[in-house]
């Protein structure tokens, strides 16, 4: 495990020891410092919800997404109590736990207009993390699939990395049929071919 190797410094962030953020585009010169501050929430308005971000992933996207730049208001996966509610709400409750999309503000707690929060209403056992790491995957397949105008009976060739594989999920459940390209040598494949109809990467007598 990298964390716990000895020239790993854990340390928790705060107004005393701050974290650079050092720049990953080329054209950035530099970004600033990182640091944990705390503030008050604004008061929650009539078609406000207010959040307490249960779980996340690492927003890297918004510096290593050159498109970022161009995007009025970047979003990010989350899992998340809702902790109150405006008087024009009627489709969120205090106390109901909802994942989806926000405004990236990166607190632990937020104050949004309802219209700006793309989430739903989840199970209070769902497991927030593979919520949060698949959510970004599964909203892309959507896209494609509306995308490409497939329908029930298509057949969609796909690669074995994982976010194929949750893409091969995804159209079954639509009723659409999956190819999967694999190494047809390896573990992998016969697991694979379990589920679904597994062709090589790499046909013999290509090379």
């Amino acid at each position: 495990d990298m964390l716990s190797n000895d020239r790993v410094q854990q340390a928790a962030m705060s107004d005393e020891a701050p974290v650079l953020v050092r720049p990953l585009r080329k054209d950035v010169e530099s970004v600033g410092t990182a640091r944990v501050l705390a503030t008050q929430c604004p008061p929650v308005g009539d078609n406000d919800v207010r959040l307490r971000i249960e779980k996340t992933i690492v927003p890297s996207d918004l510096l290593l997404n050159p498109s970022a730049d161009a995007i009025e208001q970047p979003v990010l996966e989350v899992v998340a109590e809702v902790l109150s509610v405006g008087s024009a709400v009627t489709d969120l409750s205090a106390g109901d736990r909802v994942c989806g999309f926000v405004p990236a503000d990166l607190a632990s707690h937020m104050v949004c207009d309802r219209s700006k929060l793309f989430v739903t209403v989840i199970s209070p056992n769902a497991d927030a993390l593979a919520l949060v790491t698949t959510m970004g995957v599964q909203v892309r397949i959507q896209r494609a699939i509306d995308a490409l105008d497939l329908a029930a009976g298509d057949t969609a060739l796909i690669d074995a990395a994982e976010s194929g594989v949750a893409a091969a999920e995804a159209f079954i459940r639509l009723g659409l049929k999956v190819a999967v390209l694999v190494d047809i040598n390896s573990d992998e494949a016969s697991e694979l071919a379990a589920r679904f109809e597994v062709y090589s990467r790499c046909p013999e007598g290509v090379f």
